[in-house]
């Protein structure tokens, strides 16, 4: 569990490519499956920022879900809302070209409350399976239409609407 900070969750290539799947924040989980299924991770969990963990260790947790079914209802509600999240992400892979999944990647990492998001363009490409120096030209060309504002690490989004019809949301 993530009491502060944010950790990406990250699938490496054999050639060192990366793919993140997942930025979790505080408050957050991961590494339920292995504890359930008791196999190796399916991907690498990498703080983005200074990050404080809580573990478990798998006997506890499952002593946990034995003794309190709300717990088990929690894992499960948790485990379909990243299923669901995957689908939309193989969906976007799959269907949406590159500037689409820079848009949905940046409306997805946006507070609800608006702002900036904070990311790198690295980081970014990687979480939209393209290479930096494709999001870096996206992003260029979209501040000079006024859809974002870019600042030290991070994106502001001026023009919602934009990135949303770019997303095919």
């Amino acid at each position: 569990m993530i009491l502060s900070g944010a950790v990406d969750l990250v699938i490496e290539s054999p050639d060192g490519r990366e793919l993140i799947l997942a930025r979790l924040e505080a408050g957050e989980h991961f590494g339920e499956m292995a504890l359930l299924d008791d196999q190796v991770r399916s991907a690498t969990a990498r703080a983005s920022v200074p990050a404080e963990l809580l573990i478990l260790l798998r006997e506890n947790f499952l002593q946990m879900l034995e003794e309190s079914p709300g717990m088990s209802h929690e894992i499960i509600h948790a485990l379909v809302q990243r299923l669901r999240d995957a689908d939309e992400k193989l969906e976007a892979l799959a269907y949406l070209d590159a500037e689409g999944r820079i848009a949905r990647m940046v409306l997805d990492l946006l507070p609800a409350e608006g702002g900036a998001v904070s990311v790198s363009h690295e980081e970014l490409s990687h979480m939209a399976a393209t290479s930096r120096q494709t999001t870096t030209k996206v992003l260029g060309e979209w501040e000079e239409l006024g859809y974002v504002a870019l600042v030290r690490r991070g994106i502001t989004v001026q023009d919602h609407r934009a990135l949303e019809i770019l997303a095919e949301l």
